[in-house]
């Protein structure tokens, strides 16, 4: 049960992403919070209903079903909240720090497509940067 869990916890970490078109309008940032929590929360409650399917009947699936289950219902989540979040424009004064915290959860995301067994084995969470960054902004909902 503890690696299925870190594998949810290293995959659902992930909450942010993405910088608004050029044509948007800047969002004030208690604009951008709000908008971004409400996409993070419910990005973050399906995830958190995909791993209870993954767990139910208290038998732990095998490393090679647990990450194909994350590659199939969980990545496709967090991508879409990182898409969603991507429709957002943060505030002008923002931008920097915005595209900061955006390059880190995309690079987390990215690395977990690339190899679900190696962020299942790492022992430190490819998420922390880009989590640490949403809390500092802001973003709490993003930041779990």
């Amino acid at each position: 049960m503890r690696k299925t869990f870190a594998i949810a916890a290293a995959v659902a970490g992930l909450s942010v992403a993405g910088c608004g078109g050029d044509d948007a309008e800047p969002l004030t940032k208690a604009e951008f919070i709000k908008q971004g929590n409400a996409i993070c929360a419910k990005g973050n409650a399906e995830l958190e209903t995909k791993v209870k399917e993954l767990i139910a009947g208290g038998k732990e699936p095998d490393m090679e079903a647990q990450i194909a289950f994350f590659e199939d219902e969980i990545l496709p989540i967090v991508q879409g909240q990182v898409d969603d979040l991507g429709e957002l424009t943060p505030p002008e004064a923002d931008e920097g720090e915005v595209d900061e915290l955006i390059a880190s959860a995309q690079e987390a995301v990215d690395k977990a497509e690339e190899d679900l067994e190696a962020v299942a084995a790492a022992e430190e969470d490819p998420f922390a940067d880009a989590n640490e960054k949403a809390g500092a902004y802001g973003l709490s909902e993003c930041a779990v």
